[in-house]
């Protein structure tokens, strides 16, 4: 491979990874704005948009043929596409995902053969300048930390970005939630969401055979639980309907008035509505919309 072969190889793995950014842009926004087979479900997720992004400064890097850049950007690809197909159970898409793995392969023998090419015509060449170490390396730490957040939310290590359903919930953080009282020996747990970013512990909602639970993390450590039991709730009220970047937010209000519970649901593939569906199957009450935006189907 010659300098110019070289350059072409960088420039083309850059293309292919912006037109990777640009297709799982288009598949998020299709995912969010409609309702979407549960192939697609997965797509409608806040957290593609951090992936996008990720892609675009790597072609960026890889344009400018940084080794680092065109090494991770493969790295990054391919597991992000192994957990795809993990979660989707999808392979047909697996003949395009190749070609973007040659493109990259190819990015990163460009990247190696330039600067070795530079270095032989120049020997004072210095392939790392002072800004792309001040710019890169917060980059690759940050495609290390969403690898590893990434990883660690598909299996199980850290607290799960959308509503599971209790037969989803790994066995170790249903110990966890023993371990700390959240549930009893016996519960049946049939949703589960935590908002915590490592723990569960961090808070949490979930609903078993005969009672609502949320819990919360005190200054102490220790863990503040909430619950009501379906036979005392009187009404449900909609304080907010989320979006791919919030939880929504209801409140749970039992027959004595003081006695509730705020609930943060995620929206990604539905979970809010899933998880209030089977709360009103235990507990048939009325949803009192507080934010002028009615929810379909729960409002009559």
């Amino acid at each position: 491979m010659d300098k110019e072969e070289a350059i072409k190889a960088s420039r083309n793995g850059a293309i292919a990874a912006l037109i990777s950014a640009t297709l799982t842009f288009a598949i998020m926004v299709i995912a969010t704005q409609s309702n979407v087979s549960e192939e697609l479900a997965y797509f409608n997720d806040p957290w593609l948009l951090t992936d996008v992004g990720l892609l675009v400064i790597l072609a960026i890097f890889v344009w400018r043929r940084s080794r680092v850049a065109s090494v991770l950007l493969l790295a990054y690809f391919l597991i992000s596409q192994i957990l795809v197909r993990f979660e989707t159970g999808n392979v047909r898409g697996v003949y395009l995902s190749l070609i973007f793995v040659y493109f990259y392969i190819k990015a990163i023998q460009g990247a190696f053969a330039f600067h070795r090419i530079s270095r032989d015509e120049d020997p004072d060449y210095k392939a790392m300048r002072l800004w792309h170490l001040i710019v890169g390396g917060p980059v690759a730490v940050a495609v290390f930390g969403v690898l590893v957040l990434v990883l660690g939310g598909s299996f199980g290590i850290f607290p799960a970005t959308y509503v599971q359903a209790g037969d989803e919930l790994s066995q170790k953080n249903i110990d966890v939630l023993m371990a700390n009282n959240i549930i009893e020996k016996g519960d049946e747990i049939e949703y589960f969401y935590s908002e915590g970013l490592f723990s569960i512990l961090e808070g949490g909602q979930l609903l078993v055979q005969d009672r609502v639970i949320v819990y919360t993390q005190n200054e102490a450590e220790g863990v503040d639980i909430y619950e009501i039991l379906y036979d005392n709730i009187e009404s449900i009220e909609l304080l907010s309907s989320g979006s791919i970047f919030s939880d929504a937010e209801y409140r749970v209000i039992g027959s004595r008035g003081e006695e509730w519970v705020v609930l943060w649901l995620s929206t990604e593939d539905e979970g809010d509505h899933k998880f209030l569906s089977a709360l009103l199957s235990h507990a048939p009450v009325v949803i009192v919309d507080r934010t002028d935006q009615l929810l379909p189907g729960d409002s009559n």
